[in-house]
């Protein structure tokens, strides 16, 4: 008569967690008031979008702005005069702000980082990309000035894109675009938004499970007769402890969601 030892099974315990990635884009175009002055754009997003995800995971944002001198409407003409004032900041729904670029002069900042002298750019029409996990900084720039790329923003690591981490996405971001300082040389200097997007990863917060103890009245078992093992345990927010002969992932004998599986 053959024996079955219950001291063979072992449990592998599962968890996963659901991603939701949603992108959001404004193309409300407009310019920014110059000297100080800014200009606000937004972005909601709606309870039921991440489904029951209320901690996000990741946040990135796509801008495009022309700097120049002329209108909007017309298009850029000449060169505009200083970049290195213009600041760019994302609030969260919760009030926490990153500043993708930060105002070098401390105009509308109040810090000062400015490291160069005053410029006249040339015209300039670019969509910056910015990512934490990008390896240069939007302030490392061979030119100092607005251009197309991919950056991490200014004061990353201290205080990047991953400070909304955790938070709740669902209600309405704030991207302001400030101008900290008007320079009188160039009367028609403007900045103009044209169009940003902002893409926000939230994972479901998940509990993993317990890591279980398992007990059984018989150490082990003949052919033909039956026990049932008790598995002490909390499964959180996994949904099935999965029993296996051999080794953990070895031979499956089947799954339960309660504190008890019958091995016969």
């Amino acid at each position: 008569m053959n024996k079955i030892y219950l001291l063979s099974i072992v449990f592998l315990m599962l968890s996963s967690v659901v991603l939701a990635q949603v992108s959001k884009t404004n193309s409300n175009q407009g310019s920014v008031v110059l000297g100080p002055g800014h200009i606000d754009r937004t972005f909601v997003y709606a309870a039921g979008e991440f489904g029951a995800c209320n901690a996000l995971e990741e946040v990135e944002i796509s801008v495009r702005l022309i700097l120049g001198t002329g209108t909007c409407t017309s298009g850029a003409s000449g060169a505009f005069g200083v970049h290195e004032d213009l600041n760019v900041r994302l609030v969260s729904p919760s009030g926490t702000w990153v500043d993708l670029v930060q105002d070098r002069w401390g105009y509308w900042t109040g810090t000062s980082t400015q490291t160069s002298s005053f410029n006249d750019w040339g015209i300039s029409d670019g969509t910056v990309h910015f990512d934490d996990d990008h390896p240069t900084n939007v302030k490392d720039q061979a030119i100092d000035q607005w251009q197309s790329g991919s950056f991490h923003p200014h004061n990353y690591p201290v205080k990047g894109l991953s400070a909304f981490d955790g938070e709740d996405p669902v209600g309405t971001w704030i991207l302001r675009i400030s101008d900290g300082n008007y320079q009188p040389f160039e009367t028609d200097s403007y900045m103009c938004f044209m169009e940003a997007t902002l893409t926000v990863v939230c994972g479901a917060a998940c509990t993993e499970p317990d890591v279980p103890s398992v007990s059984s009245s018989q150490p082990s078992i003949c052919n033909g007769n039956n026990t049932t093992l008790n598995i002490s345990g909390n499964l959180n927010d996994a949904t099935n402890w999965h029993i296996y002969t051999g080794s953990c992932g070895g031979t499956q004998i089947g799954t339960t969601a309660t504190s008890s599986f019958a091995v016969a």
